[in-house]
């Protein structure tokens, strides 16, 4: 767990390269050899060197993707003395590593470890290798309960596990068997998302072909269902819609995710990253090319900038806000936007109330499971009333 607070900075680094591209993604990622890394990692700390802010001391920093654990043990912990060297590092800062089953040898995992991250997170996806097939992934199932023990004898104790479901046919009792894979594991954190045909990917062209047919909305709730009384009866705290902590004190749940949730700054560095001041966006554009190109003539990448309206900031934190399950206090959005909360809403949260979608108790407004299934519904409707 991260020492500093909610409000401190976190870093996040977009390591863009793939083995192979997974049909469901929409993530930025391209093919690459070992060359087409270093080249980019001496993009990476030129970027870093441009945008220094030695005082910032981050206490998160994640490693995204693409497919992080294609880089060494050695290329990571030089990425980590960048930040440490270009913007501070805060002592017991989160450090987080998404890794593929799939690309992991017991020897990388203890140096990842030895170079400091001291949270994985790895894209399981599923435990059923017919999943797996469906979802174009390069790994078994037999590789990832391996990749979770292996990680957890080089010295992981902050293990989360990436599933999706909703996969079309998939059934209740198929989903509780998968789960309780994940569960046999112990792992501190679960992120379970519903599986989603995002526009441009092969998935949903194949959707659009009629050749995958998607689970009904009555379906996909059942399954939602079954994942949080499961994963609460097993001890873990559902903190946000698809993201599970194993209880303790703190629970162990995603600092750094936290930060985008709750409006804290945080710096993006790589193609297609973004960064966050709470007023200004800005961000790289998704073009390994034009980034490589533009830092090797000692110039920020391309990319966009804008300023957000105090309406945009309010949409956004009715939007990240309501997909925690503790809920948007009302006293600190009132604060923050000078509006009353009441007399701005009233109609909308007593229809959200009487319709089981929300409730508004002990100064918060949080969703319930229903509500939390159609957050982004509920948030555009709230947006409404301003």
């Amino acid at each position: 767990m991260a020492s500093g607070t909610e409000n401190a900075a976190g870093i996040y680094i977009h390591l863009p390269f793939c083995r192979r591209k997974c049909p469901y993604c929409d993530f930025y990622s391209v093919p690459g050899n070992g060359s087409g890394r270093r080249a980019f990692l001496d993009a990476l700390h030129r970027e870093s060197a441009l945008r220094a802010a030695p005082r910032l001391n981050p206490d998160t920093l994640y490693f995204g993707g693409g497919t992080p654990s294609l880089f060494t043990p050695w290329q990571i912990a030089g990425l980590i003395e960048m930040v440490r060297a270009d913007f501070g590092l805060a002592a017991g800062a989160e450090i987080t590593l998404e890794a593929n089953p799939g690309t992991l040898r017991p020897e990388n995992l203890i140096a990842y470890r030895r170079a400091g991250v001291n949270r994985l997170n790895l894209g399981v996806q599923s435990f059923d290798d017919r999943c797996l097939a469906f979802l174009g992934r390069i790994h078994d199932a037999a590789q990832s309960r391996q990749a979770i023990d292996q990680a957890r004898a080089a010295g992981f104790e902050n293990i989360g596990i990436d599933l999706i479901y909703a996969l079309p046919g998939q059934t209740g009792n198929a989903w509780r068997s998968e789960l309780a894979m994940a569960l046999e594991r112990t792992p501190a954190h679960l992120s379970c998302y519903i599986l989603t045909y995002a526009p441009g990917t092969p998935l949903d062209d194949q959707r659009r072909q009629g050749r995958v047919r998607p689970l009904n909305d009555t379906q996909v709730a059942a399954l939602f269902e079954t994942t949080v009384e499961t994963l609460i009866g097993a001890g873990f705290v559902h903190y946000e819609i698809s993201n599970f902590a194993l209880n303790g004190h703190p629970p162990l749940w995603s600092c750094h995710n936290r930060k985008y949730w709750n409006g804290s700054a945080y710096l993006g560095l790589g193609p297609a990253a973004h960064s966050f001041d709470g007023i200004h966006r800005n961000w790289n554009d998704a073009d390994l090319d034009g980034y490589l190109d533009a830092l090797i003539h000692g110039k920020r990448p391309p990319g966009g900038v804008e300023s957000l309206t105090v309406e945009q900031r309010m949409s956004e934190a009715l939007l990240l806000g309501l997909r925690q399950t503790e809920g948007i206090d009302t006293a600190l959005f009132e604060a923050r936007f000078a509006v009353d909360f009441e007399r701005l809403f009233g109609p909308v949260l007593a229809d959200l109330a009487e319709s089981g979608l929300a409730r508004t108790e002990s100064g918060r407004l949080r969703l319930t499971r229903r509500g939390l299934l159609v957050a982004d519904a509920v948030a555009v409707r709230m947006a409404g009333c301003f």
